[in-house]
């Protein structure tokens, strides 16, 4: 359910369109614009917290918000960008249509000390041919 986010991001890049066209027409100008802006607060604040509160503490607190200031914006193009093939994706898992996706193997390296040979990763044929 969780990868379902990449169906709404899609679908409200694709919706922005009209409505910012028929925003006049409607009368929705500040109270859509208000909206909009909760939302982009709300999506900040979910980011800020996950990554400048969470993953970066060693830095400095300046140096936390002009990274996030910085890599937001990223973030979002990003995440526009992967919208359509993940929709797709997504649509094909909820119809249980079976892919040809592989998991990339996860060697269990944590640090310098483990060693790539010590560690198998068995790959298994495809039942898909």
């Amino acid at each position: 359910m969780a990868s379902g986010i990449f169906f709404i991001i899609l679908w409200v890049g694709i919706l922005s369109v009209p409505v910012l066209w028929a925003m006049d027409d409607l009368g929705l100008k500040a109270t859509f614009m208000g909206f909009c802006l909760l939302g982009t607060l709300a999506v900040m604040s979910v980011f800020y917290e996950a990554n400048v509160m969470m993953c970066w503490k060693e830095k400095g607190v300046t140096n936390r918000f002009w990274k996030f200031v910085m890599l937001f914006p990223l973030f979002m193009a990003v995440s526009m960008g992967f919208s359509l093939h993940n929709s797709i994706a997504v649509i094909q898992g909820y119809w249980g249509k079976k892919s040809s996706f592989v998991r990339t193997p996860k060697m269990n390296i944590l640090n310098v000390k483990d060693k790539l040979k010590s560690n198998q990763y068995v790959i298994q044929k495809s039942i898909l041919h």
